[in-house]
C-alpha cells in the first residue's frame, strides 16, 4: 500500500488450524502513514548500526516482561554491552 500509494487494502488472515480466511479491511490515515514512515526510518537506523558492527545498548532489563518472552534472549545476554543507543520502536496504538 505504501509503495503503490493506496489508501485502502485488505490483510488476508488464514487460520492454520482450520484454513478459514478472514479478510481485514485496512484504511490508511495520517497516523498510520506517520507510523509506517517512522518504522522505516527506525529499520534504516538498525541496519546502519548492523552494517558498522555496532551493538545497540539494551533498552530493557533482562528480567523485563519484554525480554522474558523474547526468542533471542540467550544470545542477547551473551552479546555483552552495546555501544550505540537506538530507541525502541514505538508501539502502534489502536485507533479503532
Amino acid at each position: 500500500m505504501k509503495i503503490l500509494g493506496y489508501k485502502r487494502g485488505i490483510i488476508l488472515y488464514e487460520n492454520k488450524n482450520n484454513h478459514e480466511l478472514l479478510p481485514i479491511l485496512i484504511e490508511v490515515d495520517d497516523y498510520y502513514r506517520d507510523y509506517i514512515n517512522n518504522a522505516f526510518e527506525w529499520m534504516k537506523t538498525v541496519r546502519a548500526s548492523w552494517m558498522k558492527n555496532e551493538l545497540p545498548i539494551k533498552n530493557y532489563r533482562s528480567n523485563s516482561k519484554i525480554c522474558k518472552g523474547c526468542p533471542i534472549q540467550k544470545a542477547c545476554e551473551q552479546a555483552g554491552a552495546g555501544v550505540v543507543k537506538i530507541a525502541s520502536l514505538e508501539e502502534l496504538r489502536e485507533t479503532m
